[in-house]
């Protein structure tokens, strides 16, 4: 099982012309990574996509829209 920075969904995010939507991301992170995939931020580790979409929304990292996500690019922390 692969963990990758959530780091990488906000420039996936940042990178688009619009929106993605969570089944994007989904795919997205299926493709490239598989299914078993977990993902940590700066200070937390092991969670699904799912609950690292919340973390970072929660944190003002990422804006829940209605057609899907967009990244608040002010707020991304140093990678590790």
């Amino acid at each position: 099982m692969q963990t990758i920075h959530g780091h990488t969904i906000m420039h996936w995010l940042s990178e688009a012309q619009s929106p993605l939507s969570f089944s994007q991301l989904e795919a997205r992170s299926r493709q490239e990574f598989g299914a078993d995939v977990r993902f940590k931020t700066c200070n937390t580790k092991g969670h699904t996509l799912s609950e690292l979409l919340a973390i970072l929304e929660a944190r003002g990292k990422i804006v829940a829209e209605d057609d899907g996500y967009t990244v608040n690019a002010h707020t991304m922390c140093a990678e590790d």
